[in-house]
């Protein structure tokens, strides 16, 4: 059949661009996930960034959707493939190849460039190359495959195929079980944010305490004390219980927080919303045990100073 007679239906169209943006998007998510193990395995403490193990849940989340269906579809568009030998050179087909293999050259040369600067600026860590080992092999595996796949007759996969594909399925078999390892239970992580939540109440409740020193040089006998009709402000309760956290004043400038927390928490920035740990750097002040717990706090009458009376 001569070339210019074959015509692609709406499913082949549909099946094509299914099939490379489930592909990019597991590329993206695959990369994300091991990004964030190196960063796990090599902390920087130069780095702020948002909550590591939420992005490993929103990879595995991505990739156990994405991933099935791109094999799905590849599945799809090979065993038609098998049946019509004639649509290996439709357009809609080749174009997809061929700009996934230049997005994929395109990276692997950009990476080898990064590779290169960092290593001439004496700015090449392990936590670096790791990541560009990473985005090479990816990159590398997509280039083999679309290549061969231009290469080869519609029908079987041959044998080096074949290998590949089972070792793709299974190095992302590794990548997500490794994520569900790392990120913990689903049920571990709605504790472990019951327990930001706990933790940024305390802080709403000891910055209103403060306030309540400052104005009044006391402080409060109970929390219900805090509540403010003009300003709005009702102490918060526990998120699970509903029960009110524990308040114990202690000396004229000294008092306790407490609470129960599900998990022993001592690095509190990854349980803490994004929100709250921009706006508390110093998050290893709220480290805590499991169960019932207590910080002792003390107000600084240097650094907060009563307000003055007007006159």
């Amino acid at each position: 059949m001569n070339d210019k007679e074959v015509k692609g239906s709406p499913w082949d169209v549909f099946i094509h661009l299914l099939a490379v943006i489930a592909l990019y998007v597991s590329i993206v998510c695959a990369l994300t996930l091991l990004f964030q193990y190196v960063n796990l395995s090599l902390p920087d403490p130069v780095d702020v960034e948002v909550d590591v193990r939420d992005r490993i849940r929103w990879g595995m989340a991505s990739l156990l959707i994405f991933f099935p269906a791109y094999v799905w579809a590849w599945r799809a568009i090979e065993m038609d493939l098998s049946q019509n030998p004639e649509k290996k050179k439709l357009w809609v087909r080749t174009c997809p190849i061929y700009l996934t293999l230049f997005l994929a050259g395109l990276l692997a040369l950009t990476d080898l460039a990064c590779l290169v600067y960092y290593f001439m600026s004496g700015d090449l860590t392990s936590r670096f190359f790791l990541k560009v080992v990473a985005v090479l092999l990816v990159a590398g595996a997509v280039l083999w495959f679309y290549l061969s796949a231009l290469r080869r007759v519609p029908g079987p996969l041959p044998s080096a195929s074949r290998t590949f594909a089972y070792a793709t399925f299974f190095l992302v078999g590794v990548v997500v079980i490794a994520g569900f390892a790392t990120a913990g239970s689903p049920s571990r992580a709605r504790l472990a944010r019951l327990d930001g939540t706990r933790i940024g109440n305390l802080q709403e409740i000891q910055r209103e305490i403060v306030k309540y020193w400052q104005s009044k040089a006391a402080l409060p006998s109970s929390l219900d004390q805090l509540s403010d009709s003009i300003s709005g402000f009702s102490p918060p309760r526990d998120p699970a219980t509903n029960g009110a956290y524990g308040y114990h004043p202690v000396s004229p400038a000294s008092f306790e927080l407490c609470a129960d927390f599900a998990l022993r928490d001592f690095n509190t920035e990854q349980t803490l919303p994004p929100w709250l740990r921009m706006m508390s750097p110093g998050t290893t002040y709220w480290n805590h045990e499991a169960g019932h717990f207590c910080y002792s706090r003390t107000i600084d009458p240097a650094r907060h100073q009563p307000n003055k009376p007007e006159a």
